[in-house]
């Protein structure tokens, strides 16, 4: 008979890849449920995966404590390891349910540009955390700004799967920035982009910006562009459904990995980063810790956050095109391949944890 594991998360199952995976490349060796809000969006099933779906109808409020309400009810009667994403209010299940063996997952700290709201959130955090019975962390530097228990926390890295496997050649350069484009700056690529121009007006270069903000970025950036000639070299796509962004990676040959350097993004990996290198790209990157961790001689470049800092990176790839292997790019993070973290890490533990608990 398999081992049972309970998973919460209110994001609905399919729109979160950390879930997504864990699932996919446990199910083999778990009966998995998986409690979730229906959104309304499509849904996604997964052979082998029980899913159950809350109402996301009515106020905030009310659908919050329905969630809270039917989540505890399931978690009562359920015999087997209780894994939660963390959200606000995670913390009840453990105030209500305190002999229930549960482990809390967290994805990310504070990360807005508001020091004391990060403050706040990654205190609250750290206190729902001390909660539960285990914890597991995507980095270790976000484990120790939380000041999370090293006996009962595990890192669980940030995983990514090769979005495409065609191999790259850096014959004109193509440039590709994936992501949010609220609290980026990712109109400094822009500027960085016309100097770089205006110095190499005979090497040839593009740069495909996909994604959306909160604050009509994507109109911004196209009027940025036009000011500044670069109508033919830069275009903006805004939102793309991620299924359909495989021709984006299939023909860029540079990855843009561009957030702001501060305390709140230091200790935050970037998927961004992890996808462009897995699927053979050479990666420019700013220099945050987690950034810096994986961004070496091979596989990229790491960068103040800056326009001068993103024109000398572009002239650096230019100038050094020959000396650049893009064939080994994608087998400098093998170990972040979404099976090897599931296999390697998050099921021993689960199997270790089951032993002590159970």
């Amino acid at each position: 008979m398999k081992r049972r594991i309970l998973f919460i998360h209110k994001t609905q199952f399919g729109y979160h890849t950390n879930s997504f995976m864990h699932c996919y490349y446990l199910r083999d060796k778990y009966d998995i449920s998986y409690l979730c809000f229906d959104s309304g969006k499509k849904k996604i099933g997964m052979d082998g995966i029980k899913i159950i779906y809350i109402s996301s109808g009515g106020y905030y409020f009310i659908r919050g404590i329905r969630f809270m309400i039917y989540s505890l009810f399931r978690s009562f009667f359920f015999r087997g390891i209780i894994f939660v994403f963390y959200f606000p209010g995670s913390e009840w299940y453990k105030k209500l349910l305190p002999l229930k063996k549960m482990i809390l997952d967290i994805r990310t700290g504070g990360v807005c540009f508001n020091l004391s709201e990060n403050l706040k959130f990654n205190l609250k955090l750290t206190k729902t955390a001390l909660l539960y019975d285990h914890i597991t962390v995507l980095a270790k530097g976000l484990a120790d700004k939380l000041k999370l228990p090293p006996y009962k926390t595990t890192i669980v890295p940030l995983g990514a799967n090769p979005v495409s496997k065609i191999k790259k050649r850096l014959d004109t350069l193509r440039l590709f920035y994936i992501g949010t484009l609220s609290d980026r700056n990712i109109e400094k690529t822009i500027y960085g982009l016309s100097k770089f121009v205006e110095l190499h007006r005979n090497i040839k270069i593009t740069y495909d910006i996909v994604g959306d903000g909160y604050y009509n970025e994507v109109e911004k950036f196209k009027k940025l562009s036009d000011r500044l000639g670069l109508q033919d070299i830069v275009k903006i796509h805004g939102s793309i459904p991620y299924t359909k962004t495989k021709p984006f990676f299939d023909n860029c040959n540079i990855g843009v990995s561009f957030v702001p350097i501060s305390d709140a993004q230091e200790y935050q990996p970037i998927t961004k980063t992890y996808e462009y290198i897995m699927s053979g790209i050479y990666t420019i990157a700013t220099a945050t810790y987690e950034n810096k961790r994986v961004i070496n001689e091979q596989n990229g470049i790491v960068i103040k956050d800056s326009s001068d800092d993103f024109c000398r990176a572009l002239t650096y790839i230019s100038e050094n095109r020959e000396k650049i292997s893009m064939l080994n790019i994608s087998n400098t993070l093998t170990e972040y391949k979404w099976s090897n973290i599931v296999n390697n890490t998050l099921y021993p533990l689960l199997t270790k944890l089951e032993k002590e608990w159970f």
